[in-house]
């Protein structure tokens, strides 16, 4: 796994995990690339990467891109 690769994970009823590409970070929040629709608005997910570590955070906002989903997420611990 690269620095600015991760997972993301669901809790249930979703229980996904899903892998994601990091494209910005800061203090509050990043932004990810990955192909999973059912990440809308409002859901809590667990990060784990090698450049924020685990963090509890919620989806802000997702676009389709073509051939790719991103999302914004707001860090909550």
């Amino acid at each position: 796994m690269s620095e600015a690769d991760g997972v993301l994970t669901l809790p249930a009823p979703l229980s996904l995990t899903v892998r994601c590409r990091l494209l910005d970070t800061s203090d509050h929040g990043f932004r990810a690339s990955h192909d999973c629709p059912e990440l809308l608005a409002g859901t809590q997910v667990q990060l784990e990467s090698p450049l924020t570590g685990t963090v509890t955070a919620r989806v802000i906002w997702t676009a389709i891109m073509g051939d790719h989903i991103e999302s914004g997420f707001y860090i909550l611990s």
